[in-house]
């Protein structure tokens, strides 16, 4: 069977296809199924399509799922949002075979460990009335979870902040120039709690 995330109408799953605004944005090296090269942040979507069969050519190249991710345009009225969320181990219940393996063995019933907090939010307008409107998106992502491969307790951290921003130059009642840039450094580490 194919192991990479899914299938759609019976096609393997590296014949997804993912588009950014109508650009190609697959990802070559490992061709997971519905995975973009590009992080996009939550707040910067607009739109979202999922096609499954009897696509025009236009939406793509392959036999499986065409994905295309429309981003939001700046508006000449200033805006913003934002969002925040956390999950505590501490409110998690325990996986049914876990807690009977533990409470067997005679250890008290605990959740894996998996602390996340993701934040982020958007704010746009106009930089010129009518000719030049922005978007900026910001994500947060903060995630502890324990690494069972390493000796002790080791815990692996993700932190990674992306940024989204998007600027359309009005040229005429009927045409845009759009351009985007994408910043998301990415920082993983790994730290031994104990031995």
């Amino acid at each position: 069977g194919d192991q990479r995330s899914g299938s759609v109408s019976g096609a393997r799953s590296d014949q997804s296809n993912v588009t950014l605004d109508g650009i190609d944005v697959n990802d070559p090296q490992f061709g997971y199924a519905y995975n973009s090269v590009l992080r996009v942040t939550l707040e910067s979507l607009q739109e979202f399509r999922v096609s499954t069969s009897n696509y025009s050519a236009d939406m793509g190249r392959s036999s499986a799922a065409q994905v295309s991710l429309v981003t939001k345009s700046g508006t000449n009225r200033f805006n913003g949002s934002g969002y925040l969320s956390h999950r505590n181990t501490q409110w998690s219940s325990n996986e049914y075979f876990r807690k009977l393996t533990q409470l067997q063995a005679g250890e008290p019933s605990t959740a894996p460990k998996l602390d996340k907090t993701n934040g982020g939010g958007a704010f746009g307008g106009p930089l010129k009335r009518d000719r030049l409107l922005f978007g900026e998106y910001l994500q947060y992502r903060y995630v502890r979870t324990p690494v069972k491969s390493l000796p002790g307790e080791p815990q692996l951290g993700l932190d990674s902040f992306d940024s989204f921003t998007r600027l359309d130059a009005m040229l005429s009642s009927r045409h845009a120039l759009t351009g985007a840039v994408i910043y998301f450094p990415r920082k993983i580490t790994h730290a031994t709690m104990s031995t």
